[in-house]
């Protein structure tokens, strides 16, 4: 257990909240989410269009889950992105 969690989860304020993360770690990245604000968007094309230039990778950036972020990654998540709309 976290060093503080025990005190948040007793303390009147923060007693009523269930779910308590003490480490942000802890949270599963969403595939494709690459600016990580819980949804997907075309700030996240243009983020991984960055990614795949710089040629880093993330969690996240392997939409296509082939083990490598590229431009079919890109390709992915436009039609990802699309087939939401």
């Amino acid at each position: 257990m976290p060093k503080y969690l025990s005190a948040y989860q007793t303390t009147a304020q923060w007693k009523d909240f269930y779910i308590i993360v003490a480490d942000l770690t802890e949270i599963e990245p969403i595939i494709g989410d690459l600016n990580a604000d819980g949804e997907i968007s075309i700030a996240d094309v243009t983020s991984l269009v960055d990614v795949v230039l710089r040629q880093k990778s993330t969690t996240a950036s392997d939409v296509n889950g082939d083990g490598e972020t590229s431009v079919a990654d890109i390709t992915a998540l436009t039609d990802l992105l699309l087939s939401r709309q």
